[in-house]
């Protein structure tokens, strides 16, 4: 049995404020580790 799971489609960013605290969110779909530290470096 293969296992099913969500993944992204497109890069995406999105931001929220709680009690004065402001949230900073970004996410891209990556399929390599290499991928991953690129997106995190920039």
């Amino acid at each position: 049995m293969s296992e099913a799971y969500c993944t992204l489609h497109k890069e995406a960013q999105d931001e929220f404020t709680e009690k004065r605290s402001r949230f900073i969110g970004y996410a891209a779909p990556v399929t390599t580790e290499d991928e991953a530290l690129q997106f995190i470096a920039v």
